[in-house]
């Protein structure tokens, strides 16, 4: 087992294209970390450079204590999962499964041995003769991942591995992969575009954006504390409401936005003192938007909204509202029917709103604590 260390990472490409920009991470022995972000945000580039797949413009990667930027991939002790399973058509699923050992020229009875194994921890002992043409998606990715596992690498990389599969297909492989990782305890860097994946697999997810780290924290805490605006984006489906507006001048606790205006809670205030009479915008998660009557208790401060539209998800639905110009989500319990006409009071939970300079991005009321 080993952890990988990544200092001052960058990726350049020629006419001095940067796809990937002083990435700093440390990823410990035996966890799983999760890279996540965009199309283009540069997740992909870092896994291949940790593969060895990319080369290194400039920085340092460590395997355990060993710097490997011009180790060769075959000696790097990782295994890689793609997102298209690069299985070969003409192998049975033993086959592929113990190519990579015949190369290495293990003895048949180890092969066996660990080809038999792997195929019992993922279910394909009843497969291991078909070749992948005769197999589902899902039974593919596992052969893949399979592959991976009969060589006892010191680090897994996935790259994207369930983005070929259907919705309830991923749902399963996602809790596959949890199980996958308990079993074999070791280290695992996975790269998706997925927030949901990022979030039910991670011990850690690393957020990206145009090359650079936004967040590297706890799943929960990448949530509830987003470092930036584009993080309270793009983490949470549905995403955080963002208003926009400025901190009064003469008291940093009042925001005004366009449409309506709330006391912040006292505990802000010495974070928001700087930023009195500055623009801000005010974010705050739907789920912590209530309508009237569901209302923590000592909750007074509202807005008004009128409903435009609803998404009904079982047992909750996302009410789509208005205020003016301004447009916004609240998730509520399913049984509320609120009318497509008239007008809502909303109640927003303030001890968990956040408050962003709107010129840096950056969250001004970020504390875990």
């Amino acid at each position: 087992m080993a952890d990988v260390t990544l200092e001052g990472i960058y990726k350049i490409y020629p006419g001095d294209v940067t796809a990937v920009r002083d990435v700093n991470l440390h990823v410990n022995d035996k966890e799983f970390v999760v890279l996540v972000g965009p199309s283009g945000c540069g997740k992909s580039t870092t896994l291949r450079m940790i593969a060895g797949l990319e080369d290194i413009s400039k920085g340092t990667l460590k395997i355990g204590e060993k710097v490997v930027n011009d180790v060769n991939p075959s000696n790097r002790d990782i295994a890689m999962v793609f997102q298209d399973y690069a299985l070969y058509p003409h192998m049975s699923v033993y086959e592929n499964m113990a190519f990579s050992l015949k190369l290495r020229k293990f003895a048949k009875t180890e092969i066996d041995k660990r080809v038999r194994e792997a195929a019992r921890m993922l279910e394909l002992e009843e497969y291991l003769e078909r070749k992948p043409k005769a197999l589902s998606g899902g039974q593919r990715q596992r052969v893949a991942m399979g592959r991976a596992v009969v060589r006892e690498p010191s680090v897994f990389l996935f790259d994207e591995p369930l983005s070929n599969l259907d919705a309830k297909m991923r749902v399963s492989m996602r809790a596959e992969l949890a199980d996958l990782h308990q079993r074999l305890q070791t280290t695992m860097i996975y790269v998706t575009h997925d927030q949901i994946e990022a979030m039910t697999l991670g011990d850690r997810i690393v957020v990206m954006k145009d090359g650079v780290i936004q967040q590297c924290d706890a799943p929960l805490d990448v949530y509830a504390f987003p470092e930036n605006e584009f993080v309270a984006r793009f983490i949470g489906t549905p995403p955080m409401n963002l208003f926009d507006g400025a901190l009064a001048a003469d008291n940093p606790l009042l925001f005004k936005g366009n449409t309506f205006e709330v006391t912040l809670p006292d505990s802000m205030k010495s974070a928001l003192q700087a930023f009195a009479g500055k623009k801000v915008l005010f974010g705050i998660r739907p789920e912590d938007m209530k309508l009237e009557g569901q209302q923590d208790a000592g909750s007074e401060q509202s807005l008004s909204a009128t409903l435009h539209m609803k998404e009904t998800l079982g047992n909750e639905l996302i009410a789509h509202l208005r205020n003016g110009d301004d447009q916004f989500l609240c998730r509520i319990d399913a049984h509320s029917r609120p009318s497509l006409d008239g007008e809502l009071k909303i109640y927003p939970v303030l001890e968990r709103a956040h408050i962003f300079d709107a010129e840096s991005g950056k969250n001004i009321t970020k504390s875990p604590s």
